[in-house]
């Protein structure tokens, strides 16, 4: 019978911090697992594992703040129905009619917006 093993102490290099994310989404999808099973870690673990996590958010670069470009509504059309609307956000005619509702747009005329209230709304919605 070979005797029971000793825990031995394990020193754990740092995680470079370009690695800090990818490693976080690893692990954060083993603990999601671990946790769905009914087990739970250690308070120290959960302690370098916050410090992780806050190395990865830390390593996220917020873009510059780049204008969208226009979307293709001409000048000139005073109109623009649902379902153009909804092909310049890529979400149905529903969809589309309820995020220009959101955004405080009225229809004038049934199924139709202005182009000027589609267009805010369109640039608004490619910037984030």
């Amino acid at each position: 019978m070979r005797p029971p093993l000793r825990e031995a102490a394990v020193t754990v290099p740092p995680v470079p911090a370009e690695y800090a994310m990818p490693v976080w989404r690893i692990l954060r999808d083993q603990l999601a697992r671990h946790r769905a099973d009914g087990a739970q870690i250690p308070p120290a673990l959960a302690a370098w594992l916050d410090q992780l996590r806050a190395v990865a958010l830390a390593q996220l670069i917020p873009l510059p703040d780049i204008p969208a470009p226009l979307p293709d509504i001409s000048a000139d059309c005073v109109y623009v129905s649902t379902d153009r609307v909804a092909g310049l956000l890529e979400v149905t005619d529903r969809h589309a009619r309820r995020l220009m509702a959101e955004a405080g747009h009225r229809q004038p005329r049934r199924g139709l917006w202005r182009s000027q209230d589609a267009a805010a709304l369109v640039a608004a919605r490619k910037r984030r």
